[in-house]
């Protein structure tokens, strides 16, 4: 019995995660990421061999180097 009740409040317990395909058809300069990160203002940085590119949830901005 009090296994049953212990158990019970562990699946209870569990959240649910939702998981979103973000690809190069949402503004992601590359489809080829090296590295994520993300910065303390919640933005999501993903380095490409295209640039940098920052998302913010919604959209892309995306930060080239200087070709000089």
């Amino acid at each position: 019995m009090i296994f049953g009740l212990f158990f019970s409040f562990i699946v209870e317990a569990q959240e649910n995660f939702y998981f979103d395909h973000i690809g190069t058809d949402d503004g992601l300069s590359q489809s080829d990421v090296n590295c994520i990160y993300q910065d303390s203002y919640g933005f999501m940085w993903f380095g490409t061999h295209d640039g940098l590119n920052r998302y913010d949830g919604y959209s892309f901005s995306v930060f080239k180097p200087d070709q000089k």
